[in-house]
């Protein structure tokens, strides 16, 4: 039963990353109305990376006999992905309706109590396309959003790719039980990226934050798919070596 509903899981996963973008290209009214603040995607993607950093933190300590390095990277990617969860729910604020500090306030383009919306990080305006510049006014803007989107390819993208070039990273991967993005949800992050870039250039510029907002969520939905399996990897290997021990 288990087994079939992993297959079933991964056999869906593709058109659950593609048919929000067909509703994007096709009703972009619809797609809009579910993109505002605390709507249906924003809410999805939240709990996704919630579920994300929940597994990576179970993988570590399943497998926290494996090392230390390994232990450290997945425990790693756990605090950056509740830390992505605490910043697409404003750490609760609308929920419990607590007030955001006005000198938080006053530095945050939103006016809420989160890190990726202060002005120094925000880039949802007058964006030059690197990582690091200066806008009309001459502020610095470092762009967090094209870093954090950057460093989802790279984890879910690159680590495929060497692996499958290379048998002994292959091993030393399978050996440390470390999160390596299977062939197709690498290829579906691609497709997250291209899709995107295609609803920036067709969605009037000033609703460009309802794409990424639907990639956002999904980079969630496919890290919590690493995540758990990673997870059942790191299980497997356990009881392997378990099994192992005790013959």
């Amino acid at each position: 039963m288990v087994l079939q509903a992993r297959r079933l899981a991964r056999f869906s996963l593709p058109g659950i990353v593609v048919a929000p973008w067909l509703v994007a290209f096709a009703a972009p009214g619809l797609f809009l109305l579910a993109s505002t603040e605390d709507g249906p995607i924003e809410g999805i993607g939240a709990l996704f990376y919630l579920i994300a950093g929940a597994g990576f933190i179970a993988s570590a300590v399943t497998g926290g006999r494996r090392g230390l390095l390994p232990t450290a990277l997945l425990l790693g990617l756990a605090g950056v992905l509740l830390l992505a969860f605490g910043e697409e729910v404003s750490w609760g604020q609308r929920f419990f309706g607590w007030e955001t500090p006005s000198s938080v306030a006053a530095a945050n383009v939103q006016e809420e109590t989160t890190l990726h919306n202060l002005a120094l990080f925000d880039c949802h305006i007058g964006c030059s396309g690197t990582l690091i510049h200066r806008d009309a006014a001459g502020n610095l803007i470092i762009d967090l959003q094209r870093l954090f989107t950057l460093g989802i390819l790279a984890l879910l993208v690159v680590p495929p790719i060497a692996t499958a070039a290379s048998r002994r990273l292959r091993r030393l991967a399978s050996a440390l039980a470390l999160p390596i993005a299977s062939p197709m949800v690498a290829m579906l992050a691609l497709a997250v990226f291209a899709l995107s870039r295609v609803a920036l250039t067709t969605l009037p510029p000033g609703d460009a934050w309802a794409a990424r907002e639907l990639m956002e969520a999904e980079w969630g939905l496919l890290l919590a798919a690493l995540a758990l399996a990673t997870l059942a990897a790191v299980r497997a290997a356990t009881r392997n070596a378990l099994l192992s021990n005790g013959k």
